[in-house]
């Protein structure tokens, strides 16, 4: 059964089924729930399974704020990492104006990598996450030219190479250092997968992989991470509605001065970058963006499963707007018009613009 609030308000339950399976929306101010709902399918097919408070989503690009920004912070706040650093400080071969590129660039999407590339597609299913998959995906980025260099492209590929270049300088794994530097700092945050959905946790099932010949669920929905191992600086987060809250409001605690993870100065130096946009996150600019007319000074990222996160400083709410949309196939639902309606009803409701 679908859990709708007793009151008048409700973001899903006229959506589900029509518009997604199913969702979960949680809206806080400075860490504090002021609503939550959930409601529809968590899966499909074959059976069908309800959305719970506890049911875990595939983040997809949501993870790049959330993991790969945050690591950044991290890793810059204890020198292993710095606003100079650029691609060949790390990595010694490749193409000589990539190696030229700074990380930063990466982190504001302006490096120059194209924004998508099927590279799972020159790695064979049976070494899919070996450290072959990785060594093949870091040689053919690397080879690439800049192009775009300067202009804001947004790149998977630009965040594949941070989450490489995090392993290169720590000797750890992107799932080590999560768990090292952010999980066990928020103590509240424990309902998260980490490149897929495991410990009895019920996790929104994706899309039907006609590759693979299942739905997946638990399993990272894309491609290039799920060749990787699961989790890659560009996707492979999963949470619950309420940790995802959590782990976006360590955001804005860290812009007061509170955070337990990122600092004051770090936090503000890549929300408010000298050249006008976010590093790891993205603006809504205009009632056409894909998160729909929201106030000015909201910082958002969206993700292709259906995922939505948005968070405003200058009131410290956070918005948390998650759906399994590409379930049981991506071209199931118009889903873009929808995330626009329910983010700028969400905002609407609780801020005053």
């Amino acid at each position: 059964m679908s859990n709708f609030p007793s009151g008048s308000i409700s973001f899903l339950e006229h959506r589900v089924y029509r518009d997604f399976p199913g969702g979960a929306v949680v809206v806080a101010r400075d860490g504090n729930v002021l609503y939550e709902e959930y409601g529809g399918a968590s899966r499909l097919i074959p059976s069908v399974k309800s959305v719970k408070s506890g049911t875990l989503f595939d983040l997809a690009s949501v993870t790049k704020p959330l993991v790969t920004g945050k690591l950044w912070a991290v890793l810059c706040q204890k020198g292993l990492v710095d606003w100079d650093m650029r691609v060949g400080d790390v990595f010694r071969h490749g193409n000589t104006a990539l190696l030229d590129v700074k990380l930063t660039e990466l982190l504001g999407h302006t490096g120059g990598l194209p924004g998508y590339l099927p590279l799972y597609k020159a790695v064979p299913l049976s070494r899919w996450g070996t450290e072959e998959a990785k060594e093949i995906f870091i040689k053919k980025i690397l080879s690439h030219e800049p192009r775009t260099r300067g202009h804001r492209v947004y790149s998977d590929l630009g965040f594949m190479l941070l989450g490489f270049a995090f392993e290169k300088v720590t000797g750890e794994t992107l799932e080590e250092l999560f768990e090292k530097y952010v999980l066990n700092a928020l103590s509240g945050c424990r309902m998260v997968g980490l490149g897929g959905c495991s410990g009895g946790y019920e996790c929104a099932a994706t899309e039907l992989s006609l590759m693979e010949g299942r739905v997946l669920e638990g399993e990272v929905h894309d491609e290039n991470a799920r060749a990787l191992g699961g989790l890659a600086g560009h996707a492979g987060l999963f949470a619950s509605a309420r940790d995802t809250m959590i782990l976006a409001t360590e955001w804005l605690f860290a812009l007061k001065g509170r955070g337990r993870i990122m600092s004051r100065s770090v936090c503000e130096r890549m929300l408010f970058h000298q050249d006008g946009y976010p590093l790891a996150w993205d603006i809504p600019e205009g009632p056409h963006s894909i998160y729909g007319s929201l106030p000015p000074g909201t910082f958002a990222h969206a993700g292709f499963t259906g995922t939505t996160v948005a968070i405003r400083p200058e009131t410290g709410l956070c918005v948390v707007f998650l759906t399994n949309r590409v379930h049981p196939s991506r071209l199931s639902y118009n889903f873009r018009s929808t995330r626009r309606e329910v983010m700028e009803e969400i905002f609407r409701t609780w801020e005053v613009q």
